[in-house]
C-alpha cells in the first residue's frame, strides 16, 4: 500500500511538475517575420519588446532612442508602418531586406540587416550614414563667393 501510494505522489508530483512549467512562446524565426513583429513594436515605441529581436548593438540604439524620445509627448512618436513589399536575400547567417514601406505619413524605401545569433534571426543596427565631407576650397574661391554674393 506505502509503495502504490508514493508511486502515486511521485507520479503527481511529475505530472505537476510538467503543467506548472510555462512553455516559453515560440519566436517569429523568419527575416521578415522577425522584421515585422521588431516593427510592430518599434510603432508603439515599445522597445524594450523590440529588443527581443534585436542584436546587442540594435538593444543598445533603441535604448538610446527611448531615452530620446521620452521628453516627447507620448502621442506625437507612435507610427503606423505598413510593408507594401519585401524582398529578403538570405546568405548564411545574414539577411537584407529591401522594404517599401508607408506610414502615415510618407511611403519610403529601407533595408535591413539581419543576423541569425544561436538560431534565432535579429534585427540589426543600422550603418551610420555617411555625412557628406566638407570641400576644402582652393585659395581665392571664397573671395569670388563673396563677390558673387552666394553664401
Amino acid at each position: 500500500m506505502k509503495k502504490q501510494l508514493r508511486l502515486l505522489l511521485f507520479g503527481l508530483g511529475i505530472f505537476s511538475f510538467f503543467f506548472s512549467c510555462k512553455k516559453q512562446e515560440e519566436l517569429p524565426n523568419t527575416p521578415a517575420d522577425v522584421l515585422k513583429a521588431y516593427q510592430a513594436f518599434y510603432d508603439e515605441n515599445d522597445f524594450e519588446q523590440a529588443s527581443i529581436f534585436a542584436t546587442p548593438a540594435e538593444q543598445k540604439r533603441l535604448k538610446d532612442l527611448a531615452k530620446m524620445l521620452a521628453m516627447e509627448p507620448a502621442d506625437s512618436t507612435v507610427l503606423q508602418t505598413i510593408f507594401l513589399s519585401m524582398n529578403c536575400r538570405v546568405k548564411g547567417d545574414s539577411a537584407f531586406c529591401k522594404c517599401r514601406l508607408k506610414d502615415q505619413f510618407e511611403a519610403y524605401e529601407e533595408e535591413y540587416v539581419l543576423l541569425r545569433i544561436k538560431k534565432q534571426w535579429l534585427v540589426d543596427a543600422p550603418k551610420a550614414r555617411k555625412e557628406p565631407d566638407f570641400i576644402d576650397l582652393p585659395p581665392g574661391i571664397d573671395t569670388t563667393l563673396e563677390m558673387l554674393d552666394v553664401e
